[in-house]
């Protein structure tokens, strides 16, 4: 499919199912830059769960979200049971200015359905000059280090630093040793994991991804991960007003989409906090340091290149025979 063609099915699938214009745009968006990024675990493969939180009613398709300015540099969206990308699309722009103009904006979005990469965000925050810092907790999925029971959510953090005439530097990750959105595409394709990725049903180490999605995953790099995701469940929980992974899945009507929750994202002046316009130049010289490194590949330079070509995308038979399925099924 061509990249126009993955947005405009998305937003004529997502208007169909209820959704409003400007909320489906927002969504088809975020899925054809996910396809034009090569990342299809955030792409057309999540169709499916978008249609299914708008037909349970979880998530309202007329989602009107609002703004609070709780003081000069915090901010509070009440998300109204939106998908993310609409309160990104009406808001992020307002934080870019507070930052700009305060040093740091901390905006807390609350009730909302966050089924998206977290590198939207923060890279659009580094594209206007700033640095960026955003998280989202879920469903539990994940075993504590030491447990075999899931407890936290796969917990992505997202960084991003703006680097002067060239892309930003942008890492986005989970902090289980695997995303689940790639866990359950290599289950689809019958394609075995590393050891250490995920525990089976039985609380067994297991390299099947199948049996994973039966179990839990682990945090990567053992107590590490597991002390990061930690951190995610209380930023993105209760600092802002919001649930936890546990308590989120006690709301969750378990429809196959994304569940109700929040998103912590932070915008920081670097010339303002520094106190100095040196430190962009700092900044640059260490970051030039590490592109001469031997091997090294700097985060987000591979989306980057991957954008230079506007070709089509191939995309997975079985997502689009199940989006077909539910379409028919609403006839």
């Amino acid at each position: 499919m061509s990249l126009s063609e993955i947005h405009n099915l998305t937003r004529s699938v997502l208007i169909r199912e209820g959704a409003s214009p400007e909320h489906a745009d927002s969504v088809a968006d975020c899925v054809r830059n996910a396809e034009r990024d090569g990342a299809s675990s955030h792409g057309m493969y999540r169709v499916p769960g978008y249609i299914r939180s708008l037909r349970s009613g979880k998530v309202r398709g007329d989602a009107d979200p609002s703004l609070t300015r709780v003081n000069d540099t915090v901010m509070r969206c009440e998300g109204d049971r939106s998908f993310v990308s609409l309160v990104h699309r009406r808001y992020l722009e307002q934080v870019i200015q507070v930052a700009r103009q305060h040093g740091v904006c901390i905006f807390a979005a609350r009730r909302i359905a966050h089924w998206a990469a977290l590198w939207p965000e923060t890279e659009a925050i580094a594209d206007a000059g700033l640095v960026a810092f955003a998280c989202t907790s879920y469903l539990p999925t994940v075993a504590p280090h030491g447990t075999r029971h899931a407890f936290f959510g796969t917990n992505p953090v997202s960084f991003a630093w703006p680097r002067p005439l060239r892309p930003p530097l942008v890492f986005d990750m989970a902090t289980s040793s695997s995303s689940l959105g790639d866990l359950s595409l290599k289950a689809r394709m019958g394609e075995e994991v590393p050891e250490g990725t995920g525990l089976d049903g039985e609380g067994k180490v297991s390299k099947d991804p199948s049996e994973i999605l039966k179990g839990c995953l682990l945090p990567f790099g053992g107590y590490k991960g597991s002390h990061l995701a930690m951190a995610v469940e209380l930023l993105a929980g209760p600092l802002i007003g919001e649930t936890t992974s546990y308590e989120t899945a006690r709301e969750d009507n378990q429809d196959g989409g994304p569940p109700l929750g929040g998103e912590l994202i932070v915008a920081m002046s670097l010339d303002i906090i520094s106190g100095s316009k040196e430190s962009a130049e700092a900044a640059e010289r260490f970051l030039k340091h590490l592109e001469e490194m031997e091997s090294f590949g700097m985060p987000g330079q591979r989306r980057h290149q991957r954008r230079l070509d506007l070709g089509k995308r191939k995309i997975d038979a079985v997502t689009m025979a199940e989006i077909e399925k539910l379409l028919e099924s609403s006839k």
